[in-house]
């Protein structure tokens, strides 16, 4: 077993080090020693090494952590050794056997009121409990740099309180009602839980909550919160249960609306990060797995030193410095699994978490944690550039509007991962970014998730292997992610240097918002494309090379496999072998494959089929066009007057170059050159057809505007005097 102990932040040796055996095998800055080995002519920082590893040893630390036995330290297991780099506060101790068990990350350091071994070695003051005075100067101390010297910050003076906030000035609190004055307050990020608190407030209780509300009615996390900012000497607290009326759906709206400003302009977030429910408190202790043990170590002028070893938990922490993300946020932070935490998180200026036994502070330009020492960011650099909150703010500040997609597309991602009590939430709970989005889009539209600007690539949405879950009660139009719960992705990526002549264009597009918040719940939408089509047949095939789900669609010799938005649609009825599913080209991806959104007609608008999203096919774009979408190539006819033409056609159409285009984009007179030939116009000498790749229409004794009624969908004519013969 090899053990291993990486590493100390000391200073440099100012001894000669030239005898030392370990810092002349000093590889990339760690050094490595064995246990089992004896080392003659070690230097005094690697001698001190070694004596912690071996005190580490004596005193049972891997057994007293909560590491299996068999994993523990053995003074009589072959290959141990310890690392360690000079330039860390922290420690990393391995084992190497039979087992290949990992590792555990272990910190150092002095009390601040002890002599330290060496110079530079780390001093913590690291307190039991997070309600520690320590902890508030921590606090105040973030706050002050934040607001001080963050530019990505950008320290605001105080604005308008909320419509209603909690008035903790007093030993009584009250539910005040503001009068647009400006005043400091905070906000409170928290899981509900499986417990309504007596204090809400309802429209019953608005009038009772305005006088006082009694203490033993606010759960633990709502006193702890209250408490901390009467701490932080501020006067007023927002808490959603208390301060939106919960009875009342109208309020809620307007409030849920108001979401964004809220919490982007509160002085500071306090995040129960720890906490399950409402009832279990903000306020922890460091629990055993963490609290330090003190080792003596004696240096070799005979003094002995303190020295404090525990289990570090910075890779225990909130993004970007969880290593586990997914397990991290179900075992530790129960808060940064729901939804609505995820806004705030964003759109809070800075925020305290309260962890396990320790704070951490979030903000656009450092993420940090009591127990660091303000280290994470120093030591790497690339994590905190990974921040969710400063790619929230450059994207704020970004002039590249493929930035801000790509940024809107990764929120996507990240929320849908999230949990809502209520599933009618989905879009409330985005809303307040959406809002703040819409800032930086000029002219754009939001519509149930998705831009209007970025519409048909908007669309290429999919759910993680199929994983999708279909709401009990209509949340939004199927071609909208919102309609779907389950983890999404976006497929925007691959060559965008394609013959856009194939793909869809948007004519219209609409939803209509359930209430005044433009940005939440909808009650309808609709998108009508203008798009190729083919109508395909639903297949089961057993074969292993058939693809995960075993599912395809077939048509013109051409078998492709189908993704369902939901599996579940395949296993309920939902769908059948031998079921007729449209297949709509939709958007180029990576490695030359093109994705394509399937559909299911469900009815009939007017002379439009009526359909509904149920999944998606990828399919290597050469097949495509060879089996179910041919190119379709741009033809201009030049013409002229003919003597065995028919004179109503030739008279309209005469010494002209038409083009016939799709009319439908907001953009078509500056993109004439970049549009799409629907049809072709051929002239005989006994009659004279247009072709629409459909069918041959006799247009012989058609005018032009005759013509366009015939295909029933807008066109521009682009005319120029060619007295060319006319060709196809």
């Amino acid at each position: 077993m090899m053990s291993t102990l990486s590493s100390l932040r000391i200073e440099p040796s100012n001894e000669n080090v030239a005898a030392c055996p370990i810092c002349l095998n000093n590889t990339k800055g760690k050094r490595e020693i064995k246990f089992e080995e004896q080392y003659e002519d070690l230097c005094e920082r690697c001698s001190f090494v070694k004596d912690i590893g071996d005190q580490s040893v004596v005193i049972g630390l891997l057994e007293r952590t909560g590491d299996r036995q068999d994993t523990r330290w053995e003074e009589n297991d072959s290959d141990q050794s310890v690392k360690g780099n000079r330039w860390s506060s922290f420690i990393w101790m391995t084992w190497n056997d039979y087992r290949g068990e990992p590792g555990t990350m272990f910190e150092l350091f002095c009390l601040p009121d002890s002599p330290k071994p060496f110079s530079d070695f780390p001093v913590k003051n690291l307190p039991e409990t997070t309600a520690s005075s320590g902890n508030l100067a921590k606090v105040q101390e973030w706050l002050n740099l934040c607001h001080g010297s963050h530019k990505l910050c950008q320290p605001r003076a105080p604005s308008l309180l909320p419509k209603r906030v909690l008035d903790v000035s007093l030993p009584q609190v009250r539910l005040y009602e503001s009068h647009n004055e400006v005043e400091r307050y905070v906000c409170l990020s928290h899981r509900w839980g499986n417990i309504i608190p007596a204090c809400i407030t309802t429209s019953t209780s608005i009038e009772t909550n305005r006088y006082c509300i009694d203490w033993d009615a606010f759960p633990a996390t709502f006193q702890d919160a209250i408490h901390f900012t009467r701490r932080l000497g501020l006067k007023y607290i927002w808490i959603d249960s208390v301060c939106i009326i919960q009875d009342d759906a109208q309020d809620w709206r307007e409030q849920s609306a108001l979401m964004a400003n809220i919490y982007e302009n509160a002085y500071v977030t306090l995040c129960a990060t720890t906490s399950s429910g409402d009832d279990s408190g903000c306020y922890s202790t460091t629990p055993l797995l963490w609290q330090p043990q003190k080792v003596r170590i004696r240096k070799r002028d005979g003094i002995e030193y303190n020295v404090y070893i525990r289990r570090g938990i910075y890779d225990q922490h909130i993004p970007p410095w969880a290593n586990a993300r997914a397990e991290v946020f179900a075992g530790h932070f129960p808060l940064m699994t729901r939804g609505w935490c995820y806004q705030e998180r964003l759109l809070s200026q800075c925020l305290v978490h309260f962890g396990l036994g320790e704070l951490m502070w979030e903000c656009a330009e450092l993420s940090d944690c009591a127990c660091s020492q303000g280290e994470l960011g120093k030591r790497s650099p690339y994590m905190a550039s990974r921040s969710e909150k400063r790619h929230h703010k450059e994207a704020l500040y970004a002039s590249d509007p493929a930035l801000i997609e790509k940024y809107w597309d990764d929120v996507i991602h990240e929320f849908s991962d999230l949990s809502l009590t209520y599933e009618k939430d989905k879009l409330p709970a985005l809303s307040g970014v959406a809002k703040v989005l819409l800032n930086i889009r000029p002219g754009d539209e939001y519509l149930a998730g998705l831009w209007k600007k970025t519409i048909v690539a908007d669309l290429s949405w999919s759910v993680m292997n199929g994983e999708g879950r279909r709401p009990s009660s209509y949340r939004s139009p199927s071609w909208s992610w919102a309609a779907i719960d389950g983890v999404i992705y976006q497929n925007k990526d691959g060559n965008k240097e394609v013959d856009v002549c194939n793909y869809p264009r948007c004519v219209d597009v609409t939803v209509t918002p359930d209430g005044p918040d433009l940005t939440g719940q909808v009650s309808s939408g609709h998108i009508i494309l203008d798009a190729s089509i083919i109508s395909t047949q639903l297949e089961y095939n057993p074969d292993d090379m058939a693809g995960p789900d075993k599912w395809q669609l077939a048509a013109f010799g051409l078998k492709a496999e189908f993704y369902a938005d939901c599996k579940s649609d395949l296993e309920d009825g939902s769908f059948k072998i031998g079921d007729d599913l449209l297949c709509l080209r939709l958007a180029n991806s990576l490695w030359d494959y093109d994705i394509c959104l399937v559909l299911k007609q469900i009815g009939v608008d007017g002379t439009l089929p009526l359909c509904k999203r149920v999944g998606q096919v990828s399919c290597k774009r050469e097949q495509l066009q060879q089996y179910w979408f041919p190119p379709r190539k741009e033809n201009t006819l030049t013409l002229k007057s003919h003597p065995d033409s028919t004179r109503s056609v030739t008279s309209a159409l005469n010494d002209c170059k038409v083009k016939i285009w799709d009319a439908c984009s907001d953009e078509r007179l500056q993109r004439l050159g970049n549009g799409r030939v629907l049809c072709d116009i051929s002239f005989g000498t006994t009659s004279s057809y247009l072709h629409t790749g459909a069918s041959a229409i006799d247009i012989s004794a058609s005018s032009v505007s005759n013509i366009i009624a015939t295909l029933g969908r807008p066109f521009i004519l682009e005319e120029s005097q060619d007295n060319a013969q006319w060709q196809p």
